[in-house]
């Protein structure tokens, strides 16, 4: 399939390869921007009105200044924002569990700026004491007052701009965080990374300092906030993507009962785990999701963003030997315990077979007289299926 994205993006080449295992789409693919096509905003600018980001936003400055961005309190959240009467979508970013005794962090900023739309990046409640590491967005009796005052914040910001459509993203605690505003005020897009569903069950053994602020409130209730207000909602009523590493089956798990209350979600497992690999590759589809919905009016399905797998390769030519090493998408040259490698070197008329295998280097015996080719065979071990085959020239 491929998808052009004529106006500021070039094109989207993808396919998509179904895991009867988990019920999931695995990441196959890197997006690849054509070097002339880097979205420029002065450019945009220019074309619009020179003065499109002088809105007035609501709140007091605090005096930080991040990536560019004027930080404003707005009773009690911290935020930074940036917004255009000439786009129409904006992206709500939540923020994830910073290491304890850190400040809480801004995500992805980078990512979301680097595409033109409006964006709210909104910080957790300034707590627990001492910490401030933030509470999922949730009061110490795991009321709502505070996502109340979130929304109050997105009304006043664009009570003089109406948008067609918000986009809710966040990884982790973020993306609990974006699933229950979600459901609660009705927004219909959501691409969010690993959220934890049970919040009591994980803060208990994961940040105990957290699971203190929330008083006499027990562990069920917390587990329960997000799974009661997903048996509210109507099946089809969400665009409700969720990313999640294969290594990570806590969260895999947590997916699963998200499932259970006939939510109808979209899942993308990647390779990784929750600290490593899928957090990086939550970042990329983020990112070609919001190439792939720049010049439409609303957010799009994500199931029309399909995905694959890159291969690439390297080699070493002795006297008499080749050593060829494989690597797949963002994977170092470490192999993953999931795939499964081939090769067969061409040299002269004669085809070397390495069969498959779970390492990812391969020696042939060679005579350097001749042209030499080969062709690397990537298979998904889970799926027994051949995911992938590319040719090199010596």
């Amino acid at each position: 399939m491929r998808v052009e994205c004529q106006k500021l993006w070039g094109s989207l080449r993808v396919s998509r390869e179904y895991n009867k295992k988990s019920d999931a789409f695995f990441l196959r693919s890197v997006y690849s921007q054509p070097a002339n096509t880097t979205f420029n905003y002065t450019t945009l600018i220019k074309n619009n009105n020179r003065n499109i980001f002088n809105t007035v936003y609501p709140g007091i400055k605090t005096g930080r200044v991040i990536r560019g961005f004027l930080e404003y309190d707005f009773n009690g959240i911290k935020y930074i924002s940036r917004v255009s009467s000439s786009f129409k979508k904006t992206v709500i970013c939540f923020s994830s569990l910073p290491v304890k005794g850190e400040e809480q962090k801004y995500k992805f900023i980078k990512t979301i700026s680097s595409h033109p739309v409006n964006f709210i990046f909104a910080l957790d409640k300034q707590a627990p004491a001492e910490f401030n590491s933030g509470t999922y967005y949730l009061d110490s009796d795991s009321g709502t007052e505070y996502l109340d005052n979130l929304q109050h914040l997105i009304d006043e910001i664009f009570k003089n701009n109406k948008q067609d459509s918000f986009l809710l993203v966040g990884s982790s605690k973020a993306a609990s965080a974006a699933l229950i505003f979600g459901l609660l005020k009705g927004y219909k897009n959501l691409l969010i990374s690993a959220p934890q569903i049970r919040i009591g069950e994980y803060i208990k053994k994961r940040a105990k300092y957290i699971f203190n602020y929330f008083n006499s409130k027990g562990k069920q209730q917390l587990d329960d906030v997000i799974l009661n207000l997903a048996k509210k909602q109507k099946p089809t009523d969400m665009n409700l993507t969720i990313t999640c590493g294969i290594d990570d089956d806590w969260h895999l798990h947590e997916l699963e009962l998200i499932e259970n209350t006939g939510l109808e979600i979209q899942k993308i497992v990647t390779l990784g785990s929750h600290n490593e690999g899928a957090p990086q590759d939550y970042n990329k589809i983020l990112s070609r999701y919001l190439s792939f919905s720049n010049g439409l009016s609303n957010f799009p399905s994500t199931k029309n963003l399909e995905l694959e797998w890159e291969v690439n390769s390297s080699y070493i030519v002795s006297e008499d030997k080749v050593s060829i090493a494989c690597f797949a998408s963002r994977t170092s040259t470490t192999p993953d315990a999931r795939q499964l490698w081939a090769c067969y070197l061409y040299h002269g008329d004669k085809i070397n077979k390495a069969m498959y295998q779970r390492s990812n280097t391969f020696i042939f015996s060679i005579n350097t007289n001749q042209k030499l080719k080969y062709q690397v065979f990537l298979k998904d071990k889970m799926t027994n299926e051949k995911t992938i085959s590319k040719t090199f020239h010596i």
